[in-house]
């Protein structure tokens, strides 16, 4: 994707690959690849460029995946299972997290509760979007198209979805936001117009990535455990036998 890799996201999972990778005596190559180019599969793996690849922040609709699997690249991708999926996927249910945050806000007794995602093209903002949808339909409330807005995962993006929700929604009392970062940005909006959280907007964020947790006790925080699922990611000096160890098992969920 285009997210910047400074974001503290990727930071923390950067860090925690990094560690395990150390301890195994191998070697970390971070790059980012765009989704419209289909060259890199090619230059990594065809050339040898590198024994593995962990796949963060995958596309709906990502050609370059059945590249790899051409090539017999070893590699694990970040997130949930989709349908057809034949590679090895790890990570956390999204939908339901997102369910949960819902109805969690919901049981607070918020009755417009309004969406900030991230890249709609990518899986977890899609996953996030289905279990928001379905929280509150459990809860009993109405959806509106005008509740969701998707930006870039970033700051000013989580800012500007704020705004655009504060003018569409005068009576919004809770939001779920994709991510922490975005929450974080949210959470600033709303204070610069007067309004108190929890008590007059609720915020739930997405990620539990460390910087969050000086921001109080109301950023309510869904984790994907990051640390554990990297431990499963890359378990294990021999890559190539951590993924042939996994080849019946196509998903790995960490409830948190």
């Amino acid at each position: 994707s285009r997210r910047q890799i400074s974001e503290p996201f990727y930071l923390e999972i950067a860090a925690a690959i990094m560690d395990e990778f150390d301890l195994a005596g191998d070697d970390l190559l971070m790059a980012r690849v765009p989704i419209d180019r289909d060259d890199w599969p090619a230059r990594y793996v065809a050339d040898k460029r590198v024994d593995g690849l962990i796949l963060i922040d995958r596309a709906i609709e990502d050609a370059n995946l059945a590249r790899l699997e051409a090539l017999g690249a070893c590699f694990v991708v970040w997130g949930p299972q989709l349908p057809g999926q034949r590679y090895v996927s790890v990570g956390g249910d999204s939908r339901s997290g997102a369910a949960s945050a819902v109805e969690h806000l919901a049981g607070q007794g918020r009755r417009q509760i309004g969406f900030i995602g991230g890249f709609g093209h990518m899986v977890e903002t899609e996953a996030r979007r289905i279990g928001y949808l379905a929280g509150l339909e459990r809860a009993g409330l109405p959806h509106s198209e005008a509740a969701m807005i998707y930006t870039d995962f970033s700051s000013a993006g989580g800012r500007d979805a704020m705004r655009a929700l504060l003018d569409r929604m005068p009576g919004l009392d809770a939001v779920f936001v994709c991510s922490d970062h975005m929450a974080i940005a949210a959470m600033d909006v709303i204070k610069t117009t007067g309004r108190r959280i929890p008590d007059d907007i609720a915020v739930v964020g997405y990620d539990d990535i460390l910087h969050v947790h000086p921001c109080g006790i109301f950023l309510k925080l869904l984790t994907g455990r990051i640390n554990i699922l990297l431990e499963l990611l890359v378990s294990g000096s021999d890559f190539e036998f951590f993924t042939e160890g996994l080849q019946n098992t196509r998903q790995i969920n960490v409830t948190a």
